[in-house]
Formats: structure tokens, sequence, C-alpha cells
């Protein structure tokens, strides 16, 4: 008798995971957006979970980022201050605006909102755009070649030096698991 496959992926099946997290974005983002324009209340509540959409998001986007091949760039040309060239001062600039009120927080959250649908439906020119900017970390031997915030966790230290992709995975499968709720049943 063949056992049916676990309903849940595993960071040992990156394509299913990712494509589970991918349709979870899209129907928070589907959802988030529906909120947006409806009042402070519910542009409060859309607040707490915009931020694991964005984790989400950006975890699939740089794991799809890490399959594109993106040739290294050309090297950046040395600043001003760096080629030893003193920039000359403009005595017309313009000054500087005066500084607006912080917009307030329906607007705060229609714009993040917008972002994320945004991001969704321009998912391959995201993770082009991701791509290009880990060739440029990489091509100026930066240390950091993820853009993700945090570092991987110790057990996934060394392996993250070869293999980007492992702890992101592990990432996206906890992520995964909080969008998901508790297992009720």
């Amino acid at each position: 008798m063949e056992m049916p496959a676990d309903p849940f992926p595993t960071p040992a099946e990156p394509e299913r995971l990712e494509a589970l997290a991918l349709d979870i974005v899209a129907t928070m983002v589907a959802a988030l957006t529906e909120l947006a324009g409806r009042g402070i209340a519910l542009a409060r509540r859309g607040m707490r979970d915009l931020p694991l959409v964005e984790d989400l998001l950006r975890r699939v986007v740089y794991l799809m980022a890490l399959r594109l091949d993106v040739p290294a760039p050309a090297p950046s040309p040395a600043a001003p201050s760096q080629r030893g060239d003193t920039p000359t001062p403009s005595p017309d600039a313009p000054s500087p605006p005066a500084a607006r009120p912080r917009p307030g927080l329906e607007d705060r959250y229609l714009r993040r909102a917008q972002a994320l649908a945004d991001a969704v439906a321009n998912l391959d020119a995201y993770a082009m755009r991701m791509a290009r900017w880990i060739a440029r970390q990489a091509s100026e031997n930066a240390k950091r070649l993820s853009p993700l915030a945090v570092a991987p966790a110790p057990e996934h230290a060394e392996i993250a030096k070869t293999q980007p992709a492992v702890p992101v995975l592990s990432d996206l499968y906890l992520l995964v698991l909080m969008a998901l709720g508790p297992d009720t049943s």
C-alpha cells in the first residue's frame, strides 16, 4: 500500500515549500489589499499581518534569485572622494524641501499592501533585481551576500557559505507554519 505524500512540505522539498509559501503570500496579499481604504481599525489589523507576508515574500524572491544566472556586473567607478577628486559645490543648488508630516497609518498600510501586490504581480522582475544585487555583492567580495535581515542559525552557518538556500528554506518553513497557524486537529 502506497503512503500518500506528506501534505505539508518541508525544507527538504524546496519546490513544494516555495510553491506553498507563494500561494499563502498571494492569498494573504489579496486579503490585505481588500482591507485598504476601509478605516483605521482594519488598517491596524492588516498592519499586524504585513510583516509576516513581507518576510515570506522576501524569502521566496531570494530563493528565486539564487536560481538565476546573472553575469558579474562591471566594476563600479570609484566615488569622487575615493579618487581624490573634490566635487565642486553648486551655488545654485535648490534648498532641500520642507519636511512633510508622516503619512497616517491608513496611508502607510495602503502603500505597503500595494508594494506587496506589485511584488507578487512582478515576481520575476523582483527576483532578477535580487539576483543582480547578489552578483554585485559577490563581485565586490562583500561579507553579506543575503539581503535578509537575520543571519543564519548557528547550525546553518557553515552550509550557508556554499548552499545559501538551506537556511532560507528553514526560515521559510517556520514562516509558513506561522502563517498557517496552530494545528488544532
